[in-house]
């Protein structure tokens, strides 16, 4: 209707250059007044039915310039574009490589096996998401263009352009503009069916070649399905009956298996290109970090660190090359098994050469043996026809894989200690894998064997591979705390208890990438992935509610995250080393408690939502929290308020000395349910909060850190006391650490037995420094009195005997002539 409309202006435009002043009742295509423009009564009653002039006009201009915007924004889009070249260059190669595929699966000559399969659901899976995106691209650039082709069409079928045509005036005026706008859509009209036309073709084409891509993807499925069910059965004659008739010889069939595999890693990096460059970069990154902290601990003696480096010492270019072989295949996306297999080929030679020096000899003797079955078994893995040469091939690595096993396993046993604490068990695994793969392999489920056989090289390589990354991570963490032991972050991955956290961590993420490398070596991780995802999804109900495996795993795990960060935010903001000496109160102690029960909160909230546990259920929650409290959960929940109450009354603060019941020390950590002290005597003592809310809490540091030192000292009678007093004074003003206000104070006390006894009190601005000052204070006084004379009594007692037995009076005067004459005689 828009280009029809738009000719509409044309011709009319032309009609009225040739023929002079022409009203618009003449042209039978434009809507005409019905009373003839000559009758002046008639024309003011349809003046009076219709808008304004003015009116008209303004609508027009408006109208004008959304056209001149909507055609000019058609002239720029057409002009960008669609860049085509590339569907139109890759679609054709795509159907001869869909065709290539219809006749490997269809042909009766070589009948797919598993690993042709797999690799056929590899291109087919690249193809399909290539065609996926080159559709979503043209239906979003088709969508484009129908929408400016309706913007345009709305412009022009609007009402004021049939009000303009029955005012001859205006329509003289804007007469020229419509005539430009009218020969510009000409122009780009031409354009406009040209693009539409072929975006049009190339989207039939890529929909069409798109849905045979998925019909072969799904036929793909179905063989592989059928292939694994039917592998527990005979596949292959027995190892005996086995002839050459109607098979490929081991030769043929490794020639026609390398092209191919060499155009699949091709076509896969080709499109994929992005991932093996972010991890080759983070490889590099990692070996930078490592290289600069080598350089910081060089100047460090081996003996001082607190892990010693093993790996990285002997190559941080072999340990970060480790990194990148071992890890790439795992962040691939649906990565061929060629690529894979290559892949972990170099890893297992990089990981041998990086633990060559901690084996025996007998050991290097076998595991080269281990390396050369890897190596050849990987590669028959990926043969896409079955000979009489590969069966009797795999059966002879079978053999020398058990054997080389068993070597290495009693080469374990002779020292144990110089090997994985895990590497018995998986030498076990291999040797029984290889003697599994060698009696299918001679009883005819051959396709099986290969599988087995594949797994078993697999899992031992993997097994030492992730080992040696565990150890090479935890090597460089330690390698740059040690560069920066001062800092507060290395104290807290220097502890032990964090540090062996950190290594189950690794090991539990090295354990779960081999079970992956493991299920994938025996085709079974879609499978695997499956049944998870089924196990977990699956909708279960305990009464009226329902839940999933899966939700309960996300709300833990997302629970789980939020209190690790909680602890975090306490070790690094709340003071949890040991506080000694000089330390001082933290200035955001009191607030660690709000932020982590913050944290907590916020955590649970978002567990609750990740599961999809609808907020609602928080009331049967609390509800069945209600009723544990009365049923014996008052202390942990008195103690859980009353952590609230310590956070925003703070009656005590990290840092503070405080004495609760007969305990005294330093407050370490204020938490959630408990807190902790530091006792001066090195001691921990974890106090309940409830105790701090119900128990007289002595603070010392609260407000300020003062503290009054009072000595009792005594002096002889007959001592001049004015004199004693000012001595002390004296030594009182000479000390730069006592405070002038409150000033000291030296009262005479009482009247001893001894002596006369005097009080002096001083204060001190350092809490911390108290019992050293006394100290000092105490050693000076008594060498100022020494000085002056001034005599410190001790304590001397009287006695008198009334009476004394005669016979011990006797003995006595013996025991003391004896003394006498032995003195004499010396």
């Amino acid at each position: 209707m828009a280009t029809r409309f738009i000719l509409l202006f044309i011709v009319l435009f032309l009609c009225r250059q040739l023929n002079g002043q022409q009203t618009p009742g003449n042209d039978s295509l434009l809507p005409r007044d019905s009373v003839p423009p000559g009758d002046s009564v008639g024309r003011q009653l349809v003046t009076g039915e219709r808008l304004s002039s003015d009116s008209v006009s303004s609508q027009v201009v408006v109208k004008l310039e959304q056209l001149t915007s909507a055609l000019n924004k058609v002239n720029g889009f057409l002009k960008r574009g669609l860049d085509t070249a590339e569907i139109h260059h890759e679609l054709p190669r795509i159907r001869n490589l869909l065709d290539n595929i219809k006749t490997g699966l269809y042909s009766s000559e070589v009948p797919p096996n598993l690993r042709s399969l797999n690799a056929s659901k590899t291109i087919l899976t690249q193809a399909a998401a290539q065609l996926d995106g080159w559709q979503a691209d043209l239906e979003k650039y088709q969508s484009v263009l129908r929408d400016l082709k309706n913007e345009i069409s709305n412009i022009v079928n609007d009402s004021v352009f049939k009000k303009l045509a029955g005012d001859t005036a205006l329509f003289n005026f804007y007469l020229s503009q419509l005539t430009d706008q009218g020969k510009k859509w000409t122009v780009l009209r031409e354009q406009f069916r040209d693009q539409v036309n072929n975006i049009s073709f190339l989207l039939h084409n890529v929909g069409v070649t798109s849905i045979e891509a998925t019909d072969l993807i799904d036929e793909v499925n179905y063989r592989m399905s059928m292939l694994k069910r039917k592998m527990l059965t005979k596949t292959e004659p027995f190892i005996w009956e086995v002839t050459s008739a109607g098979q490929d010889g081991l030769l043929r069939s490794i020639a026609r298996s390398v092209l191919p595999n060499w155009r699949l890693v091709r076509y896969y990096l080709k499109d994929h290109w992005s991932g093996p460059l972010f991890m080759l970069s983070l490889t590099g990154l990692f070996a930078l970090w490592v290289r600069a902290n080598l350089s910081k601990v060089r100047k460090i003696a081996a003996s001082q660190f607190a892990h010693p480096l093993k790996y990285l010492g002997r190559s941080y270019i072999l340990s970060s090359l480790m990194l990148f072989f071992t890890i790439t295949p795992f962040f691939s996306s649906s990565p061929p098994a060629v690529y894979i297999e290559i892949l972990w080929v170099v890893m297992i030679l990089v990981a041998s050469r990086l633990a060559w020096p901690d084996w025996s000899v007998n050991y290097h003797r076998y595991w080269r043996t281990v390396v050369l079955v890897f190596l050849l078994v990987g590669y028959d893995n990926l043969l896409i026809s079955t000979s009489v040469g590969e069966r009797y091939g795999m059966l002879a690595l079978n053999i020398a894989a058990m054997v080389a096993g068993w070597r290495l396993f009693r080469e374990v046993k002779r020292e144990p200690l110089r090997y994985p604490v895990f590497q018995d068990e998986v030498l076990w695994l291999f040797v029984g894998a290889n003697v599994i793969a060698m009696m299918l392999n001679v009883f005819g489920r051959f396709t099986l064997s290969k599988l087995i056989s594949n797994a078993a090289v697999i899992g031992i390589g993997q097994a030492l591979a992730f080992y040696l990354l565990v150890e090479i991570i935890i090597e460089a963490f330690y390698l740059h705390y040690e560069g920066n032991r001062h800092s507060r972050t290395a104290a807290f991955f220097l502890q032990p208890r964090v540090k062996e956290k950190f290594r189950n961590l690794l090991v539990v993420l090295g354990v779960i990438f081999w079970l992956m490398a493991f299920l994938w070596s025996l085709n079974m991780i879609d499978t695997t992935t499956e049944l998870l995802s089924d196990f977990l999804s699956t909708s279960r109900n305990i009464g009226s509610m329902d839940f999933t495996l899966g939700s309960i795993f996300i709300f833990m795990l997302v629970f789980y995250i939020s209190i690790v960060i909680s602890n975090l935010l306490n070790f690094f903001f709340g003071g949890s080393e040991q506080h000694f000496g000089a330390a001082r109160k933290s200035k955001v102690g009191s607030w660690i408690l709000v932020i982590r029960l913050f944290v907590i909160s916020v955590g649970f909230l978002l567990a609750m939502g990740a599961a999809g546990i609808p907020l609602d259920k928080l009331a049967i929650i609390l509800g069945a929290l209600g009723v544990g409290i009365g049923f014996g959960l008052q202390n942990i929940v008195n103690n859980l308020v009353s952590g609230i109450i310590l956070a925003f009354e703070k009656p005590m603060d990290v840092g503070d000395v405080i004495e609760i019941g007969t305990n005294s020390g330093r407050v370490k950590e204020v938490g959630i349910r408990s807190s902790k002290i530091s006792t001066f005597d090195g001691a921990e003592i974890i106090v309940p909060n409830g105790d701090f809310i119900s128990q007289r809490l002595i603070n010392w540091t609260h407000s300020n850190s003062y503290r009054r030192i009072d000595l009792t000292i005594g002096v002889a009678y007959g001592t001049d006391l004015d004199i004693a007093q000012q001595t002390i004074q004296q030594v009182l003003d000479g000390e730069k650490d006592i405070v002038a206000q409150p000033a000291p104070a030296i009262l005479w006390n009482e009247m001893g037995n001894n002596a006369v006894m005097v009080k002096v009190y001083f204060w001190t601005s350092d809490f911390d420094s108290w019992v050293n000052l006394k100290s000092k204070m105490i050693k000076a006084i008594y060498n100022r009195f020494g000085e002056k004379g001034i005599n410190i009594p001790f304590p001397q007692q009287d006695l008198h005997i009334r009476s004394v037995d005669i016979d011990v009076l006797r003995r006595w005067r013996e025991f003391d002539g004896t003394e006498e004459e032995n003195e004499n005689a010396k």
